[in-house]
């Protein structure tokens, strides 16, 4: 039922029972009740092991992964790609909020980062994440080459053209 005031319901000196404070606010004489357990202490990163296992909770889907709560002070990346090792199409029919999953953290370099795959799995799709990475980069490095080559062909003509141009004169 909705309260209009909390004095319809209690009194000064009234026993809470499981209540505890989380806020004094003296200068307006205000205090903040709640009725909900603490919730337990979080994790530093530096707490974090890469390769060991965890029980967590879903906190939230997105289109790319999901987001774990396992305890740390930042909650874990669960991609797509490291949910099954079928081609998963709808996250949320792998994970929903609230669910718990066990994972193991794979990256604690920008953010945590888990997985629900095997280790066997984990290490080819790291391998294969590095190649194709090596390719990108190359074919990057030998784009750039071209433009370089094409950008000094264009200067060079342009020289030729001003050299046959004083030429004439």
């Amino acid at each position: 039922d909705k309260v209009e005031s909390v004095s319809d319901v209690l009194r000064v000196g009234d026993q809470i029972r499981n209540a505890r404070v989380v806020s004094i606010n003296y200068a307006k004489g205000e205090v903040g009740i709640s009725l909900r357990k603490p919730r337990q202490k979080r994790r530093s990163l530096d707490d974090i092991k890469v390769g060991a296992e965890y029980d967590g909770k879903v906190a939230n889907v997105t289109p790319y992964g999901a987001f774990i709560d396992i305890g740390a002070k930042k909650n874990a990346l669960l991609h797509v790609s490291r949910i099954s090792q079928e081609h998963v199409t709808n996250v949320r029919e792998y994970v929903n909020e609230g669910d718990w999953v066990t994972v193991h953290v794979i990256s604690k370099d920008d953010g945590l980062a888990c997985s629900m795959l095997d280790k066997q799995a984990d290490e080819y799709l790291n391998k294969r994440q590095k190649q194709l990475q090596r390719k990108k980069d190359n074919k990057e490095a030998a784009t750039e080459e071209v433009l370089e080559r094409s950008e000094l062909a264009a200067f060079e003509e342009a020289i030729k053209e001003l050299e046959n141009a004083f030429r004439r004169k």
